[in-house]
């Protein structure tokens, strides 16, 4: 039986329900007036005043250096980002100035509706700002202002009903600390962006602010602390961010581009490679070279080994016509890809007009070693040429075509704008060796190369090449060079040092001799001298400065070259000049 508490309970249950039933209720009302509330205590004060009385508020600022009254203080605090002042300065990067605005502003502490208005206009600075490209005082001021936001974040809160940004603050305080990037990107990785979202409305964070850059580069520092195969999970992703927030780019690749080469297993990853390297460029040459040095040389290498096996790829597959030779010719270069040091490529008329995609963007990737081929038979003809150790092998795209290897130390062409696919050049009577794409009845011809390149460069499928001098790559002799020439061919790049016999199997040719004298300079050599050895080039001249070359001397074939182009050297910092 039901106690007499149950029962009672029950039919006040029915009542409750029998009196309420069909009843609807319209809370527009309600919000309005809650709004109107808010907008009393504060909302209101969160947008920005208009632009005219606040340039009027922050020259009278920048004239006294005092706030007059709370509604200047207001208009300054909101305009402290502005570049109205002389020479177009904004306060915050004025040293002077800005913490004595700071200091005015205290003076409405005791008021916190009054102090909570200034507050949100210099939590707009804070959010503006980017301190990583400020001038002046502005680091060092918008430092200041964080630690002014943060220590007084408590008195933007008042009695009663507070306004929505108020609250967004209190309960993401974070947001003013030394790494609010990193606390709230590795949530967003994690799927967890609603506490952001709602913090971003709040507090009306815009697109363009650090903090979106920030996270960016949370999330990224986030996913390297994961395993490998979470890490790599999250990799198409995080490209994806990057190529929307370009300023976080430099950073992230960085980033990306350390944890993935720690990865246990490193395969070739298409994404990071074509973002990285349409970033960054290409990573074997110095005009890219100080992006690059953001990352370490093993993961260069890393993406200059993916680079170099998809320009391989590339060519025998877009810019050859030798179909199934072409197959044969891919797959035996591709294991060499590891082994070469530099590598150009001399296209005819139809792929260096091309409209079509694929050619458009192969020539992106080529960027820097792109060379105009001429006199070489049809227009659709193009050279592939590679360097490696001491030797330069040049592979033509139409079939018919040999390959020739010349010397690196006593080429007939340069390495640079027109080069002819004659005689005259890449065909050049000069060559150590013409080799045929023909099979024997005994041998295949790539067994043939095989042995070729093993004896001559004495390098191996998917092995460096061991080199028997510098691997400098020394400058190539002018076609008119050739003809003063002494009796070997192989002799040492570096002045003094001994002569080395031929390689096996090839004889020295007697109408090739050491040239008398270097090239000209240019910075195409001047480029050819660096790169390999990684010094570093500054050129100021556009400035009215001068030509450096950041290296000591103590390598005497450098300091050679670079006195005969007229650098100077200055002890006391260790560089050449011109």
């Amino acid at each position: 039986m039901m106690s007499g508490l149950s029962r009672l309970r029950v039919a006040l249950q029915e009542a409750a329900s029998g009196s309420l039933h069909g009843l609807t209720f319209d809370t527009n009302p309600l919000d309005r007036e809650t709004a109107k509330l808010r907008d009393w205590l504060g909302d209101r004060g969160s947008a920005k005043p208009p632009q005219d009385v606040i340039v009027a508020a922050l020259r009278a600022f920048f004239q006294v250096q005092e706030l007059q009254s709370y509604r200047q203080a207001l208009l300054v605090c909101f305009g402290c980002l502005d570049p109205v002042l002389p020479a177009e300065a904004r306060l915050i990067e004025d040293r002077d100035r800005f913490p004595k605005l700071l200091g005015g502003v205290e003076a409405y502490l005791p008021n916190p509706r009054a102090f909570r208005r200034c507050y949100r206009g210099l939590l707009h600075a804070y959010f503006g700002y980017d301190s990583e490209t400020a001038r002046f005082a502005g680091k060092d001021n918008w430092g200041r202002l964080r630690t002014y936001l943060r220590d007084r974040a408590a008195n933007t809160v008042a009695s009663g009903l507070q306004p929505a940004w108020v609250d967004g603050l209190q309960a993401n305080l974070r947001l003013l600390g030394d790494d609010p990037g990193g606390f709230y990107g590795k949530a967003l990785l994690t799927g967890q962006s609603e506490e952001f979202e709602r913090a971003r409305a709040a507090l009306d964070i815009h697109e363009s602010s650090w903090l979106i850059w920030q996270l960016i580069l949370g999330q990224i520092e986030g996913a390297t602390h994961e395993d490998d195969a979470t890490f790599q999970r999250h990799l198409p992703g995080l490209l994806d961010l990057l190529a929307k927030h370009p300023l976080a780019a430099n950073a992230g690749i960085a980033k990306l581009l350390t944890r993935y080469r720690a990865c246990r297993t490193v395969t070739i990853h298409p994404g990071l490679r074509d973002f990285t390297v349409a970033q960054w460029g290409n990573p074997w040459l110095s005009l890219n070279r100080a992006k690059w040095s953001l990352v370490g040389d093993d993961a260069r290498a890393m993406v200059a080994d993916w680079l170099k096996l998809e320009l391989i790829q590339r060519f025998f597959s877009l810019l050859a016509a030798d179909g199934t030779n072409d197959t044969r010719r891919l797959k035996f270069w591709e294991r060499y890809h590891d082994s070469i040091d530099d590598m150009y490529f001399a296209l005819g008329g139809t792929a260096r007009w091309h409209r079509g995609t694929d050619f458009q963007d192969i020539r992106k990737k080529m960027a820097g070693r792109l060379l105009n081929l001429h006199s070489a038979g049809p227009p659709n003809n193009n050279a592939f040429i590679m360097c490696i150790g001491n030797f330069v092998v040049v592979e033509f795209g139409i079939k018919g075509n040999a390959c020739f290897i010349f010397a690196r130390d006593r080429l007939p062409f340069l390495l640079e704008g027109e080069i002819a696919g004659n005689g005259t050049a890449l065909k050049h009577e000069s060559s150590v060796e013409r080799l045929l794409h023909t099979d024997r009845i005994s041998e295949t011809w790539e067994r043939r190369f095989q042995g070729t390149l093993a004896g001559l460069m004495r390098v191996q499928p998917g092995r460096q090449p061991i080199r028997s001098v510098s691997p400098a790559q020394v400058s190539p002799t002018p076609p008119a060079q050739l003809i003063d020439a002494a009796p070997t061919l192989f002799a040492a790049q570096s002045p003094g040092a001994t002569a080395r016999a031929p390689a096996p199997g090839v004889s020295p040719r007697p109408d090739l001799v050491p040239a008398t004298r270097g090239p000209p300079f240019s910075e195409r050599e001047l480029s050819r001298l660096c790169d390999p050895r990684r010094l570093r080039i500054e050129d100021f001249r556009d400035r009215n400065g001068n030509l450096w070359v950041l290296t000591d001397d103590t390598d005497g074939y450098v300091s050679s070259q670079l006195r005969a182009w007229g650098f100077a050297y200055r002890s006391g910092r260790g560089w050449w000049w011109k």
